[in-house]
């Protein structure tokens, strides 16, 4: 359904600050890249919630304590001052420095498939510009260029090998690309 279609990634391309929150609806894609696990200090003692630290044998969750949480928890908690929310290896500097010196040839699906929407959200949170625009950059650059060869020139071949390090985003952009290809095609032969 088109009016289900999220916006988000091609508002964030263009440099247009939206927060998934306010879109009116929600993909699928949205929804899994807020589930995504992020680090967080936690601000308070929190009573009852001892369980969400392994290490932990108490039943309250004190102050200082470091959990993972899915993004969208770890970001309403941090609107309230109630956790400090970090980043996951794949969004730290170092990664950041990989990245940049060769996006095309990271596999940043086994980072997370989610990992461009999942990034900007965390950008979001964390107040990261300089995170936002690495993975523009990496997006925009060399890995929009192969997803778009890929998929302009691959209309009778297997693809699925080189699309297997795609993340979901970059897996939409292909598919939007062959689409169009195949369409274009179509109405250059008709009669």
């Amino acid at each position: 359904h088109p009016v289900l279609k999220s916006t988000l990634p091609l508002r964030w391309a263009l440099g247009r600050s939206m927060d998934p929150f306010e879109l009116p609806c929600f993909s699928i894609r949205d929804l899994c890249a807020e589930d995504e696990r992020v680090p967080c200090t936690s601000a308070v003692d929190y009573s009852g919630l001892g369980y969400l630290d392994p290490s932990n044998s108490d039943e309250d969750l004190p102050k200082d304590s470091q959990v993972d949480l899915p993004l969208w928890l770890a970001r309403l908690l941090h609107e309230k001052n109630m956790c400090q929310v970090g980043l996951p290896r794949h969004f730290r500097e170092k990664f950041r420095e990989e990245l940049e010196a060769g996006p095309a040839s990271i596999n940043l699906r086994d980072k997370s498939a989610h990992f461009f929407d999942s990034g900007y959200a965390l950008a979001r949170v964390t107040m990261d510009d300089d995170l936002q625009k690495k993975m523009l950059h990496a997006l925009a650059g060399s890995r929009f260029a192969q997803i778009m060869n890929l998929a302009f020139n691959s209309e009778h071949e297997d693809v699925r090998e080189e699309t297997r390090m795609f993340t979901e985003l970059e897996r939409e952009i292909f598919e939007a690309g062959y689409c169009t290809t195949r369409a274009f095609k179509d109405w250059k032969g008709r009669p």
